[in-house]
């Protein structure tokens, strides 16, 4: 749901009151909605406590080390 337009390109959505997600969004970032039914996406991404998305990897595969500078450096 919309609550306001916020300059010439950016809009205010409501969430559910259990998700941390900041509610301001530029207009690059929104789709527009088409048909008589939304259907939301029940994954939301995983956010930081104070509401930033999390960009870090979920796990590392593999390890390995290059020579840089005649050092080993792992990667």
């Amino acid at each position: 749901l919309i609550l306001q337009k916020i300059g010439n390109s950016a809009y205010k959505l409501q969430f559910p009151d259990h998700v941390k997600i900041h509610p301001v969004f530029h207009v690059s970032q929104l789709k527009k909605h088409i048909g008589a039914r939304s259907i939301p996406s029940p994954n939301l991404p995983m956010v930081n406590t104070d509401g930033t998305i999390k960009t870090g990897p979920a796990g590392v595969l593999q390890v390995r080390q290059i020579p840089r500078n005649d050092a080993p450096v792992v990667q």
